[in-house]
């Protein structure tokens, strides 16, 4: 027996779609969504004059 369904929503501004990824085991399905990684920020030297 084959099923397929759709289900759409908006995704957090965070997330890596890219890297998304779904399975289903067992009739569940489980899916991964990664973080993207945070902007560290970048040191700049300042010097007065």
């Amino acid at each position: 027996m084959q099923t397929s369904f759709d289900y759409y929503y908006s995704l957090p501004a965070r997330v890596n779609s890219s890297k998304a990824n779904a399975k289903v085991k067992q009739g569940v399905v489980t899916v991964v969504m990664p973080k993207e990684e945070e902007d560290k920020g970048k040191s700049i030297k300042v010097t007065e004059g």
